[in-house]
């Protein structure tokens, strides 16, 4: 059975660095031998441009 986890990535102020960080972390975790599943992005309550990126284990 495979586990998900979900990371969350947000950024006050654009969505530009919003799109680096987000890349920046999924790089990151993909060369820790997570397998990125989905990458998706959105906008809390408070409008703040988040990232949510979903991860496993293979």
């Amino acid at each position: 059975m495979k586990k998900f986890k979900i990371i969350r990535v947000s950024d006050w102020w654009s969505t530009s660095s919003l799109m680096k960080k987000g890349g920046d972390v999924a790089n990151q975790k993909s060369q820790e031998g997570y397998e990125i599943v989905s990458i998706s992005f959105g906008f809390s309550v408070w409008m703040i441009a988040t990232a949510y990126i979903t991860i496993t284990k293979p």
